[in-house]
């Protein structure tokens, strides 16, 4: 999706990081280990965009 945005943060931060993102719906939230395949997903797909990445 050319419009498809990633943020990586923790929960503690999500708030903050979506705001600053301005993140607007829909939104697809992931949380737990699979997080930890976010750049090789992005490498095979090449749409998304990480915009902020904090922990």
């Amino acid at each position: 999706m050319p419009e498809q945005r990633v943020i990586v943060t923790s929960l503690k931060h999500l708030p903050e990081a979506a705001a600053e993102a301005a993140v607007e719906s829909p939104v697809t939230i992931v949380i737990g280990e699979v997080v930890s395949l976010t750049d090789r997903l992005l490498r095979a797909d090449h749409d998304g965009q990480i915009v902020a990445s904090t922990s």
